[in-house]
């Protein structure tokens, strides 16, 4: 994830920029904090396991972590189809095959795990005051009511002088890791040259 969020500080939606959150959607859910010397890895080099803060939305749901309530049981891909396999008995066998089904179900799990996310990235803005947020990951193709519902919750939970947060998706899409694992190899080398 630290790759990834490398990548599109120096490639990508947050080029230019000093501080970017980074947060992929995908078969999980994960982030990074760039800073304008790195990412921020934390005491034990875990920083950035954003979908395992607890999220309400997905009250005592199992998370992949094996805990319980956080993010990531309601808002990654997987956890999306379980959700609405809960909530109806169409049998679908992916995220795509979810949205493609036209269900009303189908259209209120998407933006519950829109929700879900936007709240959690309004906290963490609330918290880190990043000059840009990033937003990646396959999840991001469930399309604009989910991109909706995000900004709708993300704007909801952010104090007053942050109301102006910039959140964006991302540029490179997966190319941002393979970009910021290269820039970070050619650090890594010159510093021991």
């Amino acid at each position: 994830m630290h790759a990834h969020a490398l990548g599109e500080s120096r490639y990508g939606a947050a080029r230019g920029r000093g501080t970017a959150l980074f947060v992929a959607v995908g078969t999980g859910v994960g982030g990074a904090f760039v800073l304008p010397g790195g990412t921020l890895t934390g005491a034990h080099a875990a920083a950035g396991h954003v979908g395992h803060v607890p999220s309400v939305q997905a009250r005592d749901l199992p998370c992949s972590c094996g805990g319980t309530g956080h993010l990531e049981a309601i808002a990654s891909g997987p956890a999306l189809v379980r959700e609405f396999a809960r909530r109806t008995t169409l049998e679908v066998a992916d995220l795509q095959a979810v949205i493609a089904s036209g269900d009303a179900e189908a259209a209120s799990v998407i933006r519950l795990g829109g929700l879900a996310v936007g709240a959690m990235i309004g906290g963490l803005v609330n918290v880190l005051d990043p000059d840009v947020v990033v937003v990646g990951g396959g999840v991001v193709n469930a399309g604009d009511p989910w991109w909706t519902a995000l900004i709708e919750a993300a704007g909801a939970e952010l104090l007053p002088s942050l109301r102006d947060a910039e959140i964006v998706r991302s540029a490179p899409g997966g190319d941002a890791a393979l970009l910021g694992a290269a820039a970070l190899a050619r650090e890594l080398v010159g510093e021991e040259a």
